[in-house]
């Protein structure tokens, strides 16, 4: 399909091309000021930074909301005479699968129902590992060998 009506749209200039990308940079900027808002090159280097800024902001603040979640865990663990990583190794052994954000909204919102995850936890961590216990791994790292793995514990 072949657009007639597109080129009265553009102003009469010898390059429509730089044109286009011009004034995309500049609505990209649009909050730009001084030089910066003025020349489209300098626009361009500004912007492409930003979106370049953006994505590293962007993966880093993933991380930090990890560590606000673990944070939160520990500190509320430690409200009761808990260390947070030995609540959350007995967690694991326990099988309670619930991950850190969940965690930490308990800890926050719903004490009562961290400190019995955490008396459970403690019950599992203070009795030694069984043997079928200490075979299973805490995570999968391979599906088939590890329900293999739980088949042959079933089994004997």
């Amino acid at each position: 399909m072949v657009f007639l009506s597109f080129s009265r749209w553009l102003p009469r200039v010898p390059n429509p091309d730089r044109y286009l990308d011009a004034q995309f940079f500049r609505s990209a900027g649009r909050n730009l000021y001084g030089r910066h808002a003025r020349c489209w090159h300098m626009a361009k280097k500004l912007v492409q930074k930003s979106w370049v800024k953006g994505v590293r902001e962007r993966r880093i603040k993933k991380s930090l909301i990890k560590k606000v979640f673990l944070t939160r865990i520990h500190a509320a663990a430690l409200e009761h005479g808990v260390p947070g990583s030995r609540c959350i190794g007995g967690l694991k052994r326990c099988n309670i699968l619930l991950n850190n954000k969940m965690l930490s909204d308990l800890a926050v919102y719903e004490p009562r129902t961290f400190k019995s995850l955490i008396d459970i936890s403690m019950r599992v961590s203070r009795r030694p590992l069984t043997a079928a216990e200490q075979l299973i791994p805490l995570r999968p790292s391979n599906k088939k060998n590890f329900y293999a793995s739980q088949d042959s514990l079933i089994n004997k």
